[in-house]
């Protein structure tokens, strides 16, 4: 907004010097000063026509301007005309730059929220890879408790009983499912050298 400002300050202080070369141009150049007294006339004709009008009386033959008279009014209208295009061109300027700019930030704001929205979803997939690895490992402490009870119910069982091999053997203890394969591999060797006893 400040340009606007600035624009009609400017505005305001050259119209004064157009208007009056404007005015001394017409009377130079005649083909100049005819138009200044068609643009005059027909200004007067519009203006005369439109107060009728709205007052509601009857349109009444319009006197034309003099010469002098109406050389002046065209060349103060040219110069406000001028004036007036130049003036409303810098807003006009003004308004599309300001538009520009802030279509300009809208964009890049549409861009920083899509990048936000897919950062996101990566992260909301990583927390859901996240909860299911946590599911294993719970159920995988869970089961590692289980075997540890069962282990140690066994032990027990051993230490208080002072039972052999072969009494192991007829109390069927169930065996403890191990994950791995080597350690299945192993727990079966080892069995098999308690069940053969020493």
């Amino acid at each position: 907004m400040s340009t606007t400002k600035l624009a009609s300050l400017l505005v305001r202080t050259i119209s004064k010097p157009i208007a009056n070369s404007i005015k001394n141009y017409s009377k130079s150049h005649p083909t100049f000063r005819q138009m200044c007294i068609n643009v005059a006339q027909a200004t007067r004709r519009f203006e005369i026509k439109l107060n009728m009008n709205l007052l509601g009386q009857k349109t009444e033959k319009i006197r034309p301007l003099n010469d002098a008279k109406a050389v002046e009014m065209g060349a103060n209208f040219l110069g406000e005309a001028i004036i007036f295009g130049v003036a409303s061109s810098l807003i006009i300027w003004e308004q599309a730059r300001s538009y520009k700019s802030s279509k300009d930030r809208q964009y890049k704001l549409d861009d920083k929220i899509e990048m936000l929205k897919e950062e996101i979803s990566k992260l909301k997939a990583l927390i859901e890879i996240n909860r299911e690895f946590e599911d294993q490992m719970m159920n995988q402490i869970e089961k590692l408790k289980n075997d540890n009870e069962k282990l140690q119910n066994l032990l027990d069982l051993i230490l208080t009983k002072g039972l052999g091999p072969r009494r192991l053997q007829s109390l069927n203890i169930p065996k403890i499912q191990w994950e791995s394969k080597n350690d299945d591999n192993k727990n079966l060797q080892e069995q098999e050298k308690i069940d053969r006893g020493p």
